[in-house]
Formats: structure tokens, C-alpha cells, sequence
């Protein structure tokens, strides 16, 4: 009877242990939030992102829809946060022409609900996730009315229990539960909260990242995804928990389905004399509040030629002599010596130096356009 029990308490160890290390090696499932983060703007809900994401390889995209104060559906988070990403908006309910003639952190381009069917035909393999908040699933209500052949293309989030039967009626059959906005008292009690969310039959559940005993939710029969994770060693924590995905703005997979994060800071545009650079390597950044940038990219352009000597780099255009060196913070102007506001360095095999006092001393007049991210130099 006891050599019985001990191999009983064998196996359910095995058994337990080979579910531990599946879910441990199952892949992750990526969700790009509010549309992906694209050039390291995260939340934009625009055509761009969902290129971007396209390009990235996710299959499944969170999107938020609010209604326009005309009766139209557009992607965007709340008319609030819409004020700090639109220039001259003010924190109030837009008409549709209001909304689709800005552009979201001044060079991305807004939607509204045909564009992102365009975007959907043309993109077969996507399924968006919807984020409708406190709208009464309006822009749900507008799919199913308008384009009802793609309602098997979203995935709506419901916000209550009792609302997954109404988004089922509207004919969408794959539902997630998401908890943010459910009372605090069932968010606080995970055993009652996994005990009704096993009674549906539920396509995912959504929990945020910060939710007391998190671990305890990974008990829900269907896949459990974590918002909003834009961090290796979290995402790959949540695996190792048995969670099923994560809604992240800036990690992907790459070619070898290695889990790497884009690019998270917001570009830096260079403009000189009405022309946007393009940078392959290294792209300008902002270091200790200076904009650093690549050093040949900017003075091949302005037509000087660019030669190493040793430490040394030399900078002529037949008029001017420029002198400066690695890690230093001084360069030399046909012969006198300037001060660079921090020293140069190496980013991504890039020689990158402060862009200010060097262009300065050569004549040139620098604005900065908050709006658009863009030095402007003439």
C-alpha cells in the first residue's frame, strides 16, 4: 500500500513538474498596446505604429476607440490625453474633421474606424483588440453595424461580467475579460475572481502588472496576459508564472524568436537647411539634456570631409579646420580652441558629439521644435 501511494505521488509529481516546465517554454504571446510603440512614442494609436507592429511580426494589436462628439468612431486613449499628443488641442470632445486634420506627437497620422478596416484588409493575418472604456462599446456597436464581416477580426475587452453576453449578442464570439475597471473587492479576492472566470468561456483575461497576488490569477482556465510589460526580465518572470502573454509597447521577437526591446526613447529629428537627415547607425539622442548626434552623418552633409587620424578627427570644407577627439570635450576651430557642452563618445560604433556649440561657432542658428522632436539648423 505504501510503495502504491509513494508511485501515486510520483507521477502527480511528474505530471506537475512537465505542466511547470511547458508553461515555462511556451512562447509568450505579444500584444502591442495602443497600437505599438513606433520611433519611441508609445500610446499613439496611429497608421504608423500599426505598421511598425506589422513589421514586427505581432499578430494581435490593442487599439483605443472613442466616439467624436459628431457620432464617429476614431482610435484614440481619452480627448485628455489627447491634448498632450495634438498640437492646439484643447481637453475637450473633438468633432471627426478636428481629430483626423492633427497629427499625433506632431508627425504621426490619426485614424478613424474605415481607415483601420483599410488597414485590416490589407493585413490579413491581424486581429485587433479593442479598448472601449467607459464608451458603452459604441465603437463595437458601429463594427457590427458597418463592417459586420470583420467583427471576427476584433477581439473586444469586456469591462464586467455581466457585459461579455451583450458583446456575444453583437455577434463577437472571441471576448476578453479585462479586471482595471471592475469593483476593487472582486480585484482583492483572486480565489472568487478565478471561480467566476472559469464559469465563461472567455478567449483571455487581462490583469495589470500591479495587481495584488498576481501570481494566484495564472489559475484561470483561459490564457491570462499581463499589462503593460516593457521589460525583458518582467516578461520572461510572467512566463516562467505560467501567464500565456503580455500587452507590451516596445518588445518583440526577432528573427531568431529571441525577446529584445525596440527602440523606447522618442527620435530626435535633425533638420539642416529644410532637409530631414536620415541616420542608418546610430540615431541622435539626448544625453544629460544635450542632443548628441552622429558626427559624420551631420558634417558630411554640411560638405566637409571627415578623416581619422589616430585619436584625432579632422573636419575641412576648404574653408574652415576642425579638430576634436575621442571622449574629449573640447574641439578646435581653425586652430582655437572650443568648448564642447559634454565630452564626445562612442554609441553603436558611432563617434557622437554635442550638437550646439560646435554648429554655433560655425554660424549656424539652432531652433527646437518640441512638437515635431527636431533640431532645426540654417
Amino acid at each position: 500500500m505504501k510503495k502504491n501511494m509513494l508511485l501515486i505521488l510520483f507521477v502527480i509529481s511528474a505530471i506537475f513538474a512537465t505542466t511547470t516546465t511547458a508553461q515555462a517554454n511556451r512562447p509568450l504571446v505579444l500584444v502591442a498596446h495602443a497600437g505599438g510603440g513606433t520611433m519611441g512614442f508609445a500610446g499613439s494609436n496611429s497608421l504608423e505604429a500599426l505598421h511598425n507592429s506589422v513589421k514586427l511580426g505581432f499578430r494581435y494589436i490593442e487599439l483605443d476607440m472613442i466616439p467624436t462628439s459628431d457620432g464617429h468612431i476614431v482610435l484614440n486613449h481619452s480627448w485628455e490625453s489627447l491634448a498632450l499628443r495634438m498640437e492646439n488641442m484643447q481637453n475637450i470632445q473633438k468633432t471627426h474633421a478636428e481629430f483626423m486634420s492633427g497629427q499625433i506627437f506632431g508627425q504621426f497620422t490619426p485614424m478613424d474606424l474605415p481607415m483601420l478596416i483599410d488597414f485590416l484588409r490589407e493585413n490579413p493575418q491581424i486581429r485587433i483588440i479593442t479598448d472601449t472604456k467607459e464608451s458603452d462599446y459604441l465603437a463595437l456597436h458601429s463594427i457590427a453595424e458597418a463592417f459586420p464581416t470583420y467583427r471576427n477580426r476584433f477581439i473586444p475587452q469586456a469591462y464586467a461580467f455581466e457585459d461579455i453576453q451583450t458583446l456575444r449578442n453583437l455577434g463577437f464570439n472571441d471576448i476578453i475579460l479585462t479586471m482595471y475597471m471592475l469593483p476593487t473587492a472582486l480585484k482583492l479576492n483572486p480565489t472568487r475572481f478565478v471561480e467566476l472566470a472559469n464559469q465563461e468561456d472567455l478567449w483571455a483575461v487581462t490583469i495589470p502588472d500591479d495587481m495584488p497576488n498576481l501570481p494566484r490569477f495564472a489559475a484561470i482556465n483561459a490564457p491570462v496576459f499581463v499589462h503593460t510589460i516593457d521589460s525583458i526580465e518582467r516578461a520572461n518572470e510572467l512566463r516562467r508564472l505560467g501567464f500565456a502573454g503580455i500587452y507590451t509597447g516596445f518588445l518583440y521577437f526577432d528573427a531568431q524568436n529571441n525577446l529584445i526591446v525596440g527602440e523606447t526613447e522618442p527620435r530626435i529629428n535633425i533638420e539642416i537647411n529644410g532637409k530631414m537627415l536620415e541616420f542608418n547607425r546610430q540615431r541622435p539622442v539626448i544625453r544629460n539634456g544635450f542632443a548628441m548626434v552622429p558626427l559624420r552623418s551631420i558634417f558630411e552633409h554640411l560638405g566637409y570631409n571627415v578623416a581619422l587620424h589616430g585619436e584625432t578627427i579632422i573636419l575641412t570644407n576648404g574653408v574652415n579646420r576642425i579638430a576634436t577627439a575621442i571622449n574629449s570635450d573640447i574641439f578646435m576651430l581653425n586652430g582655437i580652441p572650443q568648448r564642447l557642452e559634454q565630452s564626445s563618445q562612442i554609441m553603436n560604433d558611432t563617434l557622437m558629439i554635442p550638437l550646439r556649440n560646435i554648429l554655433s561657432s560655425l554660424g549656424y542658428i539652432l531652433d527646437w521644435d518640441e512638437q515635431t522632436r527636431t533640431i532645426i539648423v540654417r
